[in-house]
């Protein structure tokens, strides 16, 4: 039964771990909606890429031209997105170091 319950905190993780992206992008996606026609002319795959890594190419040239209300948003997405890859590589570390123990228990 253990052994069960582990495989579902497994795939529940490995869902998990795939949604985060999806979400990500979704919240960057709202962002370049509302920015205007200038945004849609780089593109949304390179705006997504300014909003992630603003140090990066023209990443903070075309997000200071933003409006103010999007710049405080791209703020948030981007300290909300720091978080939340730390705490999901928190929980890889535990999971894989849960499963080293787990593994290194006798077996009976």
């Amino acid at each position: 039964m253990p052994m069960l319950l582990h495989k579902y905190v497994f795939v529940a993780s490995a869902i998990a771990v795939g949604i985060y992206p999806t979400l990500v992008y979704w919240r960057i996606y709202g962002i370049y909606q509302r920015a205007g026609e200038w945004v849609k002319k780089v593109g949304f795959f390179w705006f997504s890429f300014y909003v992630q890594s603003p140090e990066f190419g023209r990443g903070a040239e075309v997000l200071q031209a933003l409006p103010q209300d999007l710049q405080i948003e791209v703020a948030a997405i981007r300290l909300r997105q720091r978080r939340e890859s730390i705490a999901i590589l928190l929980w890889i570390v535990f999971l894989v170091s849960l499963g080293v123990l787990l593994k290194s228990l006798p077996h009976g």
